[in-house]
Formats: structure tokens, C-alpha cells, sequence
């Protein structure tokens, strides 16, 4: 989080693309929660379409 003379402006440094700003530190709060539920919301999505492929393996114990 950085204060200018305007605002607030932050970043999350685990989602690069969420930044945000804000005229209050309560405003800056609110549109980050917002950008970060986008991103997440979007990364969601994507994965959608990926192809998931579940392999079941079985051990059967062999007989003496």
C-alpha cells in the first residue's frame, strides 16, 4: 500500500494483475477484495476447460 496525495493505491503480490486504488483507506479495501474476487473468479473459469484426467490404480496382493 502506497499513500499519494490522491488516495491509496496497493497491489497483492501474490496475484500479479490486483491493483487497486482508493480516496480512503476503507475505499482501497473494497476495490482490492474486489479485484482479487475478479482475478480468482477469472483463474476459476479458465480452469474449467482444462481436461482433468483421474487414473485409478489397484493393488491387488498377489496369491502365494
Amino acid at each position: 500500500m502506497i499513500e499519494t496525495d490522491e488516495g491509496f493505491t496497493g497491489k497483492c503480490l501474490e496475484l500479479p494483475g490486483a491493483i487497486s486504488e482508493g480516496n480512503t483507506l476503507e475505499e482501497l479495501k473494497k476495490n482490492m477484495t474486489e479485484a482479487i474476487e475478479l482475478i480468482l473468479e477469472e483463474i476459476n473459469e479458465s480452469s474449467k476447460n482444462d481436461q482433468k484426467i483421474i487414473i485409478e490404480i489397484k493393488h491387488e496382493p498377489s496369491k502365494s
